[in-house]
C-alpha cells in the first residue's frame, strides 16, 4: 500500500510539472498576444499579394498564406523541447517571433530546407536579458541554423530547434515560398492542442475553460 502511495504521489508530481511547463499555451495574454502577431502576418500577406508562413507550435501546423488567404496547411514536427520558447543553443526549442527565410536549400541533411534568420535583434536582446540576470548556464550562446526542413511526419517531436515537415509536404512549400517570406511562429492561436491539452486536463481544478 505504502508503494502505491508513493507511485500515486510521484505520477501526481509529473503531471503538476508537465501542467506548470504548458500552463502559458493557455494563458490568455499570451494567446491575445500570439493571435496578434498571426493577423498581422496575414495582414502583411493580403497588403503584399505574397506568401506568408504562420506555424502554431501548440496545433504542429504549419500555414501558408498568399494574398492573405490560406493555401495550405502541413502538419509538422518540432524541437523536442518545443514546449518552451527558444534561449540558447542545445535547449532543443523552436524558437517563437517573426522571421523571415534567408536561404532556399535544394538539398540538405533533411532532404530539403528553408534557412530562417534566427536570432534576429529581438532574439538576441533576449538572449542578452537572461545573461545578464543569471539565468543561463556560463558560455551559453543563442545558437542558429534553425530550418524549416524535410524528413518529418514522424509522429514525435524530435528535431534540435528545427521545424520538419514530411518530404512531399516539403517539397510542396518549397515551391511555394522564396526568399524574404515572413515566418511566424507561435505558441498557439488559442485552439486546443497537444501542449494546452496536458493543461487543460492537469492544471489546477482540470485547467480552465479554453477561451
Amino acid at each position: 500500500a505504502a508503494r502505491a502511495r508513493a507511485a500515486e504521489r510521484a505520477a501526481a508530481e509529473v503531471l503538476a510539472r508537465a501542467a506548470a511547463a504548458t500552463a502559458r499555451f493557455a494563458d490568455g495574454n499570451s494567446v491575445e498576444r500570439w493571435r496578434r502577431m498571426i493577423a498581422e502576418t496575414v495582414a502583411w500577406s493580403r497588403q503584399n499579394r505574397a506568401p506568408a508562413i504562420v506555424v502554431v507550435k501548440d496545433r504542429h501546423v504549419l500555414t501558408l498564406y498568399d494574398g492573405g488567404r490560406v493555401v495550405r496547411e502541413y502538419h509538422v514536427d518540432l524541437g523536442y523541447r518545443s514546449v518552451a520558447d527558444k534561449q540558447r543553443a542545445g535547449d532543443a526549442a523552436t524558437p517563437e517571433g517573426r522571421y523571415r527565410i534567408v536561404a532556399r536549400k535544394a538539398s540538405s541533411r533533411y532532404y530539403k530546407a528553408l534557412l530562417l534568420d534566427y536570432p534576429n535583434a529581438e532574439d538576441r536582446e533576449a538572449f542578452e536579458r537572461l545573461r545578464r540576470s543569471g539565468a543561463l548556464p556560463l558560455g551559453a550562446r543563442p545558437g542558429g541554423a534553425i530550418e524549416i526542413h524535410g524528413e518529418g511526419g514522424q509522429g514525435r517531436d524530435w528535431t534540435d530547434g528545427c521545424v520538419a515537415l514530411r518530404n512531399p509536404d516539403m517539397d510542396d512549400l518549397f515551391g511555394r515560398v522564396r526568399e524574404g517570406t515572413p515566418v511566424t511562429i507561435v505558441g498557439s492561436d488559442g485552439s486546443r492542442g497537444a501542449f494546452s491539452g496536458i493543461y487543460f486536463r492537469h492544471g489546477p481544478n482540470g485547467g480552465p475553460a479554453p477561451r
